[in-house]
């Protein structure tokens, strides 16, 4: 994903959720781009990478709109990870990572 792309998600999600933190972050795998959000809604934001191949970055922000994402993002309320493909707009159960024990001596 390129910066003009990351650019567009950022508008959409900015202008849907005024009051939002949005922290961006590539998967390891590189496939999805991800995106942590706080305040109006909180969550987890996935868009795999086959979206931005289908979608440029001059017709991203109307893709997301086109798909609801918004919508989507507000009814999972953080009990569930929306992901973006590039015809669909999936919630998946959030399960998050177990906290790791400290060893003791």
């Amino acid at each position: 994903m390129d910066d003009d792309s990351l650019s567009e998600v950022t508008r959409y999600l900015s202008r849907n959720f005024p009051r939002l933190t949005i922290e961006s972050s590539r998967m390891l795998a590189g496939s999805e781009q991800g995106f942590k959000l706080r305040g109006e809604v909180n969550g987890e934001l996935y868009i795999v990478e086959s979206f931005f191949r289908e979608y440029p970055a001059p017709r991203v922000f109307e893709a997301l709109e086109l798909l609801r994402v918004a919508e989507a993002l507000r009814s999972a309320a953080g009990r569930r990870r929306v992901v973006v493909t590039p015809g669909a707009v999936r919630s998946e159960t959030f399960v998050p990572r177990p906290k790791r024990r400290s060893r003791e001596e």
